[in-house]
């Protein structure tokens, strides 16, 4: 499962930040590689390019930085974050993604433009006993099994000792969420960090790349890339 990643080819802020998402993945696969099961997914919690590019080679960069973190797994799974869904022009994520298949995203401008479904955007998944939930930014999807919840989301969640690290932030969207086992969320790059919401275990995983040079500090050189084996 990955946070935030924001591939971009270039940020003026990083001496070599395509290098840096190059590294990421290469961490990711190792990862993957090391796990032992049957399938193995890839879960993005969203927010995985920085911003549409027009400039045909930063598009085909950035492309291709999408097919080396999702081409080891059997399938790949999405929760469209808030750049899916503000900068939805030019965005080669849609690339990758082949329908919307849930009512969440009926009103986003954003459109599917592959042919085949190498990324997937669902509601939810389910196996034996338990049900993973995926709830796009901004939209609610609710739990309606009685199977262990897991919620991955992209949305302002997160406790309420962290109000200082995200002064930005007008509200802490919790809506709907203590029906579920475990939460996880992006979104907040800064955040990363395990707490509790009554019996809802809810994990801020942060971002695995740095957007802006203000983000940069020891703490944030440890990445966190959670595995759920079922």
């Amino acid at each position: 499962m990955v946070p935030d990643l924001h591939f971009s080819s270039h940020k003026q802020n990083r001496f070599n930040y395509y290098g840096e998402c190059l590294d990421v993945i290469e961490q990711i696969h190792d990862i993957n590689n090391r796990a032992i099961a049957d399938e193995k997914f890839l879960i993005s919690l969203g927010d995985i390019v920085d911003r549409g590019k027009s400039i045909v080679g930063l598009y085909n960069k950035v492309s291709q930085l999408i097919k080396l973190l999702i081409e080891s797994f059997d399938a790949t799974y999405i929760t469209l974050g808030n750049h899916e869904k503000t900068y939805h022009a030019d965005n080669p994520i849609f690339s990758f993604i082949q329908s919307f298949d849930t009512e969440a995203l009926r009103g986003w401008k954003a459109k599917p433009e592959s042919l085949t479904p190498e990324i997937i955007v669902t509601d939810r998944l389910g196996f034996e006993d338990v049900e993973f939930v995926f709830r796009p930014y901004g939209t609610s999807v609710d739990k309606v099994s009685d199977k262990i919840g897991i919620l991955f989301m992209h949305d302002n969640l997160y406790p309420s000792e962290a109000r200082t690290l995200v002064p930005y932030v007008k509200h802490n969207y919790a809506q709907s969420i203590e029906e579920f086992d475990f939460v996880f969320n992006g979104h907040l790059h800064s955040i990363r960090t395990p707490w509790n919401l009554g019996n809802t275990q809810i994990h801020n995983l942060g971002s695995l790349l740095r957007t802006k040079s203000d983000e940069v500090s020891d703490t944030d050189l440890i990445r966190l890339i959670p595995v759920i084996y079922i």
